[in-house]
């Protein structure tokens, strides 16, 4: 019984952190266009212990936000990461970096334009 507490206690934290980390619905209602321009450097090949073998790209925002966004390398989707070794996969480029951008400024997923 005490086994099924502390389980429910952890999936109940771990619910409530994802739930705070999601983007408002006014974070959510802007589009690419409306975020500062970007620079986007060129693709190299990575791999590590979270995503294993996949591209990365830098992007570098004019407000001076910047991260890297992620093409899986056999599944070709995009992605950004979290702090924690998350993915959150985006229906295409423009998306994760649209993505990308609200994590950076906001702190918050992005979950418009999810794949």
């Amino acid at each position: 019984m005490k086994k099924i507490i502390i389980f429910s206690l952890f999936f109940f934290s771990l619910f409530q952190l994802q739930a705070q980390s999601q983007c408002s619905e006014t974070v959510e209602e802007q589009e690419l266009s409306e975020l500062p321009s970007f620079e986007q450097a060129d693709w190299y090949k990575s791999r590590d212990i979270y995503y294993g073998t996949h591209y990365t790209s830098w992007i570098k925002f004019s407000d001076g936000k910047k991260g890297k966004i992620f093409k899986g390398g056999s599944s070709g989707k995009y992605f950004i990461g979290d702090k924690k070794g998350g993915k959150y996969y985006y229906k295409n480029q423009r998306a994760a970096i649209r993505a990308l951008y609200f994590y950076k400024k906001y702190s918050c997923i992005s979950w418009r334009y999810r794949d």
